[in-house]
């Protein structure tokens, strides 16, 4: 994922014509926040293998994790978002997810079934949801 950045920006760039910053701006921040859900799902995801004593799991989902948020925080500085508004928006997505599972790991389906299809294609296919983005503004 550490190579998804420039392919992002050259296509955001590239990708309409006269593109003016409104438009590249709002692209970059529906984005950043799919990055910080995503983020956010994955430590949600290594809290509960943790919970379940199931160290590889906790150990590979805080890796993917980290990867959300270096994206994240690579795409923010682009938008001159502060890291303390990523980190703003990446606790309320947490409390978020947390009333949906009812803050209950019982509930965890709830939000694997949410998200869990999301942030794989999200981590495998980024280019998908930039073309998502970037098609919502024309």
């Amino acid at each position: 994922m550490n190579k998804i950045l420039p392919i992002i920006l050259a296509a955001v760039l590239s990708s309409y014509s006269y593109a003016d910053n409104k438009n590249d701006r709002y692209v970059l921040q529906n984005l950043n926040q799919d990055f910080i859900t995503c983020g956010v799902f994955y430590s949600l995801s290594s809290s509960g293998a943790q919970k379940a004593k199931d160290a590889p799991k906790a150990k590979l989902f805080s890796e993917i994790a980290m990867k959300y948020y270096k994206e994240s925080f690579d795409i923010s500085k682009i938008i001159n978002m502060s890291d303390e508004a990523v980190e703003a928006a990446a606790e309320l997505t947490m409390k978020n997810m947390g009333r949906e599972m009812k803050n209950d790991f019982i509930n965890y389906s709830i939000i694997i079934n949410k998200y869990g299809r999301f942030c794989k294609n999200l981590l495998e296919d980024p280019d998908s949801r930039l073309d998502y983005w970037i098609k919502k503004i024309k």
